[in-house]
This record gives structure tokens, C-alpha cells and sequence, in this order.
């Protein structure tokens, strides 16, 4: 051999087996720790939203409860009973139960008595201020309004909720907005009143914001009605 000759190198190729083990085993290790570390991320994210919905579902569970036993006292109540099964109906006495009603209870805006004909007998309303009666000039036609049709032909003994909506007095929306449900109950004989409908109206703006409360940055609640318009979003 030529000592001024180098030996003859071997192809790299030989190597090249050996240097993607090398180089596959880490991309693999990171691969995995940025997976598990992303199904963490997502499980902490779904936890928070099952924690969130089910403190939403409970609030608003919770309201839908109060709503339904605040009429069945008010449907069951002797003083309107009496009031309403007189000839004419005694509306003082009637708006008297109504205001006892109105300053116990957060939420309500209205409490009426509507006859069969959908016509309005006996109306408070309540705001920051307290209640006000509504002169018998003053009281409406409802006739045509849906959460009376639906009302009124829901069976006796059940209670209608109307969907979540802006109230509207004298075809103008109220301001400020008052989002507003509507809880109803057919008054007849199995009540010991005349045919008629009683309206209990709650201004759920309270209970929107206290969900709104709930959301943080990672997790949001919005809410839609059946509709799809928006009721509730960041």
C-alpha cells in the first residue's frame, strides 16, 4: 500500500440507519409530551365546562322552580279567590294580593288577571319604586298576544312558560330592556275562580347576569333560542 494512500472510507449510507433512530426517538418523546400535555390542556377545559353548564342548569332551574311555586300560591291564595268570584270582581282586594305578592318576590314586574276574553281585570306592576295598580281605563287587550292563546289553551292545572323575550306595553318595547318571561295558569272551577288566565311576569335580566358572571376567559356560556337569535353572549 501506498503510505501516502488513506484508507478507503465507508459509504455513508451505513450510517444513515443509525442517525434517523437517533434523530425519530426524540421527535417521538416530544410528539408524546406535547400530546399528553394537550390532552391535559383539554381535559382541564372540558371539566370547566361541565362545571359551568351545571351551574348555569341549576340557576335557571332554580328560577323556573320559583316561578312555578309563586303561581300555585297565587292561584291558591282565599283573598283572590274571593275577590275574583265576586260580581263585579272586588279589584281592590285583588290588587291588594297582587302587591303582597309583588314585595316579596324579586323579579316580578307584573302580576294580572285576565278574563276568558283575554282581557285585562286586574293589573300591577312593580319596579325599583315599588308597585303601581293600573287604573281600569288603562288596562289592555291581550287577546291576540301569543302567550295569552298559548295560555289559555294549555290544560287546566298546568303552567305555560312563554319564550324569553323583550316586554312590549302599547305595542312599544320597554325601556330599558327587560327580558322577560311569562308564567301562566287557567283559572277556573278546579281553582274556585271564573274562567280566566293569571300572568305572572318575571324580568330575568338578574339571572343573565349573574350567568354572565360565570364566564371566564378559557370558558364562555352563550345561549340561543329556539329561534337561533341570541339570548345571552359575552
Amino acid at each position: 500500500m501506498n503510505p501516502r494512500e488513506l484508507p478507503a472510507k465507508k459509504p455513508f449510507m451505513f450510517h444513515l440507519p443509525l442517525l434517523a433512530a437517533v434523530l425519530t426517538v426524540p421527535l417521538l418523546v416530544g410528539t408524546l409530551i406535547y400530546f399528553n400535555r394537550m390532552t391535559s390542556e383539554n381535559q382541564i377545559m372540558e371539566n370547566q365546562q361541565d362545571r359551568l353548564l351545571g351551574i348555569a342548569l341549576s340557576l335557571i332551574h332554580g328560577q323556573l322552580g320559583d316561578m312555578r311555586h309563586t303561581l300555585h300560591l297565587l292561584a291558591n291564595d282565599r283573598s283572590l279567590q274571593q275577590a275574583l268570584s265576586e260580581d263585579p270582581i272586588d279589584r281592590e282586594s285583588a290588587q291588594a294580593v297582587f302587591f303582597s305578592f309583588s314585595t316579596a318576590i324579586s323579579s316580578l314586574t307584573q302580576l294580572r288577571w285576565l278574563s276568558s276574553a283575554g282581557i285585562e281585570k286586574v293589573r300591577v306592576d312593580i319596579n325599583q319604586h315599588g308597585g303601581r295598580s293600573t287604573p281600569e281605563h288603562r288596562l289592555q287587550d291581550k287577546s291576540q298576544r301569543y302567550y295569552f292563546i298559548n295560555g289559555i289553551n294549555t290544560p287546566a292545572g298546568e303552567i305555560y312558560f312563554s319564550p324569553l323575550d323583550l316586554n312590549l306595553e302599547w305595542g312599544v318595547i320597554v325601556t330599558p330592556y327587560e327580558p322577560t318571561v311569562r308564567v301562566t295558569l287557567k283559572t277556573g272551577a278546579h281553582n274556585q275562580m271564573p274562567p280566566g288566565l293569571l300572568v305572572i311576569n318575571y324580568n330575568l335580566a338578574p339571572l343573565m347576569e349573574a350567568l354572565r358572571q360565570l364566564n371566564t376567559e378559557q370558558v364562555q356560556l352563550m345561549m340561543v333560542n329556539p329561534k337561533g337569535y341570541w339570548t345571552l353572549h359575552p
